[in-house]
């Protein structure tokens, strides 16, 4: 005690009116025995360690930021003597308990919503004493002095006003009501209703409530030891867990640690209020989830259902009613990009073996439209009517999907809709003689046809997969190199395309291709445009795809499509020397024109020969094939040929060593015959308006001369062009030496693959 404080005793006050009988100053203070109330309070600490702010200065400085920031000032300002502040909010007209409490606790809330650092238990215990003005501080010894702030006294309705507390709000058993302005979640001394929960469940990420209990009490800090024993109390673990966390104290007992506990009001303490307990240097300090959560108890400690709205359809499919089942069956909501669309799993696809279902897509508007005019069954017949689309998307058992993605045989999440439906048939083991032997008319070539059949027997083994390669059949109408790939088509099903217009593979809507395994691309000839080429090359070999559907956001996704191209063109592809995507193959035509065998063979792709062709294929053993080793055959070759003189410089090189000469212009017609068994010299200025001339009169943008000389010397063979100086009537002048015309249009063939003919 303080010298100043010696023969003098301390002096308390409260704004409650106690009942007369039972209450003393010594007996019945509490709040059962309130009648009435004159206003509300806060007490702030002058200490931080105590939870409030270090000194009167920091007091006085946080407590006006508070009036600021809410326009509440409070009627009296009341030092306590310590450091620290009694805030007073006097009221024109007395109030009841009940009318009180949950205006007190709004008041809480208020403070922690703005970081006002307070003891909130002071603020919603109506029996709470407070020091008098004109008093002695028993430890300090300096006088409580008080001050007028507000003039006039609040009315209960300006004080709701400026706290926004929803008058009714009152006190139920085993729960506060209170306004629901403010979320349980956020400030949880503010307590409405919240989901039973586990301390200790809690406790196990919030390193505050761990350590409040970790010791049993011992040593704990009293404000710590308040919230975790309030807190406790709450929990499901209840009163027995509150008493286990105490009892290491060296002053428990359990009849007194009952009685502070039955003094406790408001709910699960948040973050503010623990951070404030253990003041700086807590564990709130260092908390990873600092700034994320605001109430640990009711964050981590409750049993919340986190299932997503439709998901219950993918877990318990019997669980919503039957209505909603049978809606289920047809219908999902997905997720496409950044919209919500309707998946319709039986939408009317036709197909060779007649109409199937199939799965399209709905936006909400037209699902809504479809199913105008019917209404969900009334649970209730007193109920209103809900329409039929709006109930089934509102309703928590719907069928849903966080996504769509095209994964043949994969396993996916449950919430993941898989776009492959599989093969349209099953496989059947059945006689494939006549395809076998329609594989065999097209492809005369032994190697190459054992080719093209594991590259087929691969695709159907492996659906997902692409095997970087394009298949090219090259030939005269009516070989029957349709009919060798329409059982396959039927195959795939929904998940193959005979497409017939470059567009539809190389163009910017490709959504169609996104569930894709199989295409077969019917005179789709992408060689006259150079960007449709490009793109129909990186289709062959592209790992993942931007897929886009009109009216809808690009979405990602996986490339799973193999290509198979016919057609009776010459210049298909544009093949290079180094081709690694292209297997060229021109048809024979030894079945053209046999109706008797095309009439056997349609019957038997009409009936079961697709199902056994699929359990054919899927029994090819493909042990040491790799699709990407391609076969380079005479087919291919003349691609790379016609690609090659396809540039002005070879076209124009070609011509030269075709006929051996090499012709230009110069105030007349010149031409130089290249020599059969010596060297040939030429005007250096001979060769360059020879390819000028040459690529203008095709009407082709020729190459700058320096390019088109180096690659002129490339083609030349090992030693290049040569070059000597001679002795002319105009002087000395250097001229190309060309090799012998045999060893020019040899290394021309073996550097381009092009045949030069004699």
């Amino acid at each position: 005690m303080d010298e100043k404080a010696k023969g003098k005793k301390p002096a308390y006050g409260t704004m409650g009116t106690f009942k007369r009988d039972g209450v003393s100053r010594f007996k019945g203070r509490t709040k059962d025995n309130v009648l009435a109330l004159g206003g509300f309070w806060i007490d702030v600490e002058g200490s931080e360690a105590k939870g409030g702010y270090e000194g009167q200065k920091k007091v006085l400085a946080a407590a006006v930021a508070f009036g600021r920031a809410t326009s509440i000032t409070p009627t009296h300002l009341v030092m306590t003597g310590s450091g620290g502040a009694h805030l007073h909010y006097v009221l024109t007209e007395p109030i009841t308990p009940a009318e009180w409490l949950g205006r007190a606790q709004t008041l809480v809330a208020l403070a922690a919503e703005h970081g006002f650092r307070i003891d909130a238990q002071c603020t919603t215990d109506a029996a709470r004493i407070m020091r008098a003005p004109g008093s002695i501080h028993q430890k300090t010894g300096v006088e409580v002095q008080a001050y007028r702030w507000r003039t006039e006294n609040f009315t209960l309705q300006g004080w709701d006003k400026l706290t926004g507390y929803v008058p009714g709000a009152v006190m139920v058993p085993g729960q506060v009501s209170k306004p629901p302005k403010y979320d349980l979640s956020v400030n949880g001394d503010v307590v409405g209703a919240y989901d039973p929960f586990s301390y200790k469940r809690a406790a196990e990420k919030c390193g505050a409530m761990r350590k409040a209990v970790e010791r049993n009490g011992r040593d704990t800090p009293y404000p710590v030891w308040i919230l975790a024993a309030k807190t406790a109390d709450l929990s499901i673990e209840g009163r027995e867990f509150a008493h286990e966390m105490s009892c290491a104290h060296e002053d428990y007992d359990q009849a007194a640690t009952d009685k502070k506990i039955d003094t406790l009001t408001g709910g699960p303490a948040g973050c503010l209020a623990w951070a404030a307990a253990y003041g700086a240097g807590g564990p709130c300090d260092t908390c990873e989830w600092r700034g994320k959560v605001k109430n640990p108890a009711v964050q981590f400690g409750t049993d919340v259902d986190v299932t997503p709205p439709g998901e219950v359809a993918l877990i318990d499919p019997e669980a919503a009613p039957d209505w909603v089942q049978e809606l289920n069956q047809r219908f999902a909501v997905v997720r496409h990009g950044s919209k919500m669309v309707i998946a319709d799993l039986q939408t009317p696809n036709m197909t060779g073996r007649g109409m199937v279902d199939g799965m399209g897509f709905l936006d909400i508007g037209a699902f809504c439209q479809m199913h105008k005019g019917r209404f969900a069954p009334l649970e209730n017949p007193k109920d209103k009517a809900r329409p039929l689309a709006p109930a089934w998307l509102e309703h928590q058992g719907r069928r849903q999907y966080a996504g769509i993605v095209y994964a043949p045989g994969e396993e996916l999440p449950p919430n993941i809709l898989n776009l492959w439906q599989g093969y349209a048939m099953a496989s059947v083991a059945g006689d494939v003689s006549l395809w076998l032997e329609v594989l065999a008319a097209l492809v005369p070539n032994e190697s190459e046809r054992a080719y093209v059949l594991r590259w087929l027997a691969w695709k159907i083994q492996n659906p997902g997969g692409v095997p970087d390669t394009i298949l090219i059949f090259k030939g005269a109408k009516g070989t029957g190199k349709n009919s060798l790939f329409d059982p396959l088509i039927l195959l795939f099903g929904r998940h193959a395309m005979l497409a017939d217009d470059p567009e539809l593979i190389a163009g910017r809507f490709t959504w169609h291709l996104m569930s894709l395994s199989f295409a077969v691309l019917d005179e789709a000839v992408f060689i006259q445009d150079p960007r449709q080429a490009d793109r129909i090359k990186s289709r062959v070999t592209a790992k993942t795809m931007q897929y886009e559907q009109k009216g809808m956001d690009p979405v990602q996704g996986v490339n799973r499509c193999a290509f198979v191209m016919l057609t009776n063109h010459e210049y298909v592809w544009p093949a290079t020397r180094d081709e690694r995507r292209a297997v060229v193959n021109e048809v024979g035509e030894s079945l053209r024109g046999n109706l008797e065998f095309w009439t056997r063979y349609h019957a038997w792709a009409a009936g079961s020969g697709p199902a056994a062709l699929l359990h054919y294929l899927q029994s090819v053993d493909l042990t040491g094939f790799n699709p990407r080793q391609i076969p380079k055959g005479e087919a291919l070759r003349k691609q790379v040929e016609q690609t090659t003189l396809r540039t002005p410089a070879a076209a124009w090189w070609h011509q030269c060593l075709t006929e051996g000469a090499i012709r230009w212009r110069d105030g007349g017609d010149r031409v130089v015959f290249l020599e059969e068994a010596a060297e040939t010299e030429i005007d250096r200025a001979a060769l360059r308006l020879s390819y000028e001339q040459s690529a203008g009169a095709r009407g082709r943008v020729s190459s700058d001369w320096a390019s088109v000389a180096r690659r002129i010397n490339a083609w030349a063979g090992a030693a290049g062009i040569g070059k000597t100086r001679v002795r002319t009537s105009a002087g000395r002048e250097w001229r190309d030496v060309l090799p012998a015309l045999p060893e020019l249009r040899a290394a021309f063939t073996t550097a381009t693959q092009v045949q030069v003919n004699e």
